[in-house]
Parts: C-alpha cells; structure tokens; sequence
C-alpha cells in the first residue's frame, strides 16, 4: 500500500489539486509566469483526475524519480499508474509555493514545495493521506509550449 501510495506522490508533485496557488510576495518574469502556469495546470488536471490532459504537459521522453524507488519512471509507465489509481482516489487539499525559477531561451528548472491531501479507498476501507514535500521540475520548449522532461520529488518525513 505505502508503495502504491509513493507512485501516487511521485505523479502528483507535478502537479495538479484544490486551490488555486499564488506566486507569493516574489516577482516573477513573463518567462517564469509561463512555465509556472504549467506547474499549477497540471496539478489542476491531476485533482481533477484527468490523467490525458495532465500528461499533454509531459514531454515524450520524460523521465521522473521518487527518492523512494531504485530507478526513474518514463511517461508511459507513469500514465499507467495513473490510470489505474484514479478509480481508488479523491484528492481534497493540494498547495504548491514556488522556491525558485530559472528559465534560459528553451529550457528551465523549477523548485517547490508541494501539500497533498487525498483519501484512497482499497476495497471497503479509506485511508486519509497527506504528502509534503520539495520538488523539482525540468522543464524543455517543445514546439513552442513549456513540457516536463523531468522532475524529482523529496518527501518530508510525515510519520
């Protein structure tokens, strides 16, 4: 189950719940602006369990990693994953709050920290789950629109 519930985290810090979430007190460029609002759409299109329009924002050949599991996962397996929770979860509280982002002409890397709150169902029993954590993103310009080609997440210790 807590495996389960790792593949869940790991999809989900890209984005994709609740609240709508704000760029803080810090200014932010109009190319910052751009690869952000990427970030909170995703995370949008993951509360809302709409895995197809989530991975529109992953490139082809992205690769992503949980520092729980031994090797990175491609787009297809995550899509995978995805699909088959979706029928076993709610989200219900998600909060993303930009650390840093750095954008060059066609690249760019974006550091926050991600709240997740969801309730899994496995057969007759729900289980309340809350994730924090640190993420980042890698994202590439592909055709004019801002796609993940990667991330890696760090989840605090809830215990």
């Amino acid at each position: 189950m807590k495996k389960v519930l790792h593949l869940v985290l790991t999809a989900f810090l890209m984005l994709i719940f609740l609240s709508a979430t704000s760029l803080q007190a810090q200014e932010w460029n109009k190319e910052q602006l751009e690869v952000w609002k990427v970030v909170e759409d995703t995370w949008m299109k993951w509360e809302k369990l709409d895995i197809e329009g989530a991975m529109e924002n992953f490139h082809e050949q992205y690769q992503g990693w949980n520092a729980e599991y031994a090797l990175p996962t491609d787009k297809e397996k995550l899509t995978k994953r995805f699909n088959m929770m979706k029928e076993m979860m709610k989200i219900t509280f998600w909060d993303l709050n930009p650390a840093r982002i750095t954008v060059t002409e066609n690249a760019a890397v974006v550091n926050y920290y991600y709240e997740l709150s969801f309730t899994m169902k496995m057969g007759e029993k729900t289980k309340d789950v809350t994730y924090n954590g640190k993420n980042v993103d890698f994202f590439v310009k592909d055709g004019g629109s801002w796609k993940l080609l990667g991330d890696f997440t760090a989840e605090e210790d809830n215990d």
